[in-house]
């Protein structure tokens, strides 16, 4: 990542880091702040309260940090409900970029829309994703 930054590179870095920023000594948090990169989740939700990206856990593990200049080429972040496109015991994280800002006039399609998981003319395949994620905000609710 240094010498990437040395070249004036911009940088995307995620993952399921095990640890959060809140854990005593995080090794996530050294090379956030060694790096000067951010965390566009938190910048974007600063009051929200910690929860678990991880279906055993109670914090956020699954993190993505990227240089400040990309900040402005995030268009959506949050992340989905548990078995949201795969069966997985993490929460994953969803990106969406303004393509136009982050690499120019240049529209790169990483996901075919028939492959995606979700369509909106698919009429079952929306409801459960409605379905989902409601079930996902009502038990936060409590929480």
């Amino acid at each position: 990542i240094e010498s990437l930054l040395r070249q004036d590179h911009d940088i995307i870095v995620g993952g399921d880091f095990n640890e959060s920023f809140q854990d005593r000594h995080s090794g996530i948090l050294h090379v956030a702040t060694s790096n000067n990169l951010v965390d566009p989740f938190t910048q974007r939700f600063p009051h929200l309260s910690e929860f678990g990206t991880h279906a055993c856990g109670r914090r956020r593990i699954d993190i993505v940090l990227v240089t400040p200049r990309l900040l402005h080429s995030i268009k959506l972040i949050g992340y989905a409900p548990f078995d949201y496109s795969t069966p997985s015991d993490h929460r994953p994280l969803i990106i969406e970029f303004h393509t136009a800002s982050l690499f120019g006039n240049t529209s790169i399609d990483v996901l075919m829309p028939n492959n995606r998981d979700v369509k909106s003319n698919d009429k079952a395949s929306v409801q459960k994703f409605i379905d989902i994620m409601f079930e996902e905000v009502t038990k936060r609710e409590g929480v």
